[in-house]
């Protein structure tokens, strides 16, 4: 692969280490979860909240895994015990694991679990299985979908960069975006054996991802379309900079005293809340930044180039707002009827204009040859995987007991189907010249 920087190969870049190293973590996260199949497991994942001192709900499971859709935890419950072990009001995380292998071996095909809903206290039992390939594939065929467009983008970007320093830094946006969409999960109990703190200790890769999105997105506003303001952006860069690598070090700091229980656990606590709250802030304030240049760019500016540039980029920001809500909605509201239509269909797919608006301005207004079949193979990936998305919600929505009975994921069934049609029909009907048209 040749680099974008004036001719060099990629392993002579740094950005090429970048696109590399993000792409080999993203497969090491999900190799380590494929190794979990077979293991005990009740259905749902927890994380450890350090500011709140208890296991919380994690991830928001495919809600035909439930023989009684009313009857598990969901996104907005606060976990308070599991088989009589507290979950909450606790200054150590659990080792989840030997708790579901001991219960696997006494014989018991169900766990226990109270959890508190909407202030009132529920306890009701969810089956206890073995995690299988079906299970595997439910939660990580979309997030692998998406990775995978982010990463060939990203590709397509870096080969057209020529050494450009904005399109540089839009390959740096993806590969972050890859990075949390791919390694999201790389254990089913994070603590426990030596896998899962090898998988626990190079967690804050995912961290500095999310932590450094926000300045990234700062920059991209000073950078996009044509460089404004350069004495500022010498000013506030470093400062963004600094300020999410700070936020990251209290990330790092407080698991470290939580893991080796050193130092005051009040200590730990204020670190990750910092972090936590801090770069969150970081990410609102790049996508504002983003919208409020290219809302200025496309009204005010005198280059006709320009102008279409931040129109069109302008417009990808709009369509990935909803997912923006979605991600804040999640970590600070308690609508469970919300979290359950996030459920079914994953509004992240949304995201995926950015990118792929990008690639539109490249194709359009720079040199990109021999592009258009890779930037074909990403938007067939792209739609066939949001269209299997929403085919799952509408047979559920439709037939619930029929998707139960499968002994196959759904999703991945529509997914080859729409990808098959597509790349069919694309070599049929000549969808290339047709993009290229639109370009």
């Amino acid at each position: 692969m040749q680099s974008g920087n004036k001719g060099k190969r990629w392993h002579q870049d740094w950005l090429g280490w970048v696109i590399f190293i993000s792409i080999a973590y993203g497969i090491l996260c999900l190799l380590s979860l494929a190794s979990d199949i077979g293991r005990p497991f009740p259905g749902f994942f927890t994380y450890y909240n350090t500011i709140l001192e208890r296991m919380d709900v994690e991830w928001n499971i495919p809600s035909w895994w439930w023989d009684d859709v009313g009857n598990h935890p969901r996104l907005d419950d606060a976990l308070i015990q599991v088989n009589g072990t507290p979950f909450a009001n606790i200054q150590r995380p659990v080792v989840e694991a030997p708790l579901y292998a001991t219960a696997w071996e006494q014989g018991h095909t169900a766990v226990t679990i109270t959890v508190k809903r909407n202030d009132q206290t529920v306890t009701f039992t969810t089956p206890l299985q073995r995690f299988s390939w079906t299970q595997y594939i439910d939660l990580m065929l979309l997030p692998v979908i998406m990775a995978a467009c982010y990463w060939l983008l990203a590709l397509i970007l870096y080969r057209a960069a020529d050494g450009e320093e904005k399109q540089r830094l839009v390959v740096l946006v993806l590969c972050a975006i890859a990075v949390l969409a791919a390694a999201v999960k790389g254990s089913l109990f994070i603590f426990g054996g030596w896998r899962e703190n090898i998988i626990l200790y190079i967690n804050p890769v995912h961290s500095l991802a999310a932590t450094l999105m926000g300045p990234l997105l700062i920059h991209l506003a000073f950078r996009f379309p044509s460089l404004r303001w350069p004495r500022l952006l010498r000013l506030i860069m470093p400062l963004a900079y600094g300020g999410a690598f700070l936020l990251w070090l209290f990330y790092v700091i407080a698991k470290i005293m939580i893991w080796q229980q050193a130092g005051s656990f009040l200590l730990a606590q204020w670190l990750d809340e910092t972090w936590y709250n801090g770069f969150q802030r970081l990410i609102i304030l790049g996508v504002a930044s983003v919208l409020v240049r290219m809302l200025g760019e496309a009204l005010f500016t005198q280059k006709s180039r320009e102008r279409q540039e931040a129109r069109i980029l302008l417009v990808a920001f709009i369509l990935f707002l909803p997912a923006v809500w979605f991600a804040i909605h999640g970590v600070t509201g308690s609508n469970s009827a919300i979290l359950f239509l996030q459920s079914l269909a994953d509004t992240r797919f949304l995201s995926l204009v950015v990118p792929f608006a990008f690639a539109a301005i490249s194709l359009r207004y720079h040199t990109f040859t021999g592009a258009e079949n890779w930037l074909l193979l990403a938007l067939i990936v792209a739609v066939s995987g949001f269209l299997a998305n929403v085919g799952t919600a509408v047979l559920f929505w439709q037939q619930p007991q029929l998707i139960r009975s499968l002994p196959f994921p759904p999703t991945a069934v529509f997914f080859l189907l729409f990808l098959a049609t597509s790349l069919i029909g694309s070599y049929q009907s000549s969808l290339r010249g047709w993009l290229g048209r639109v370009f």
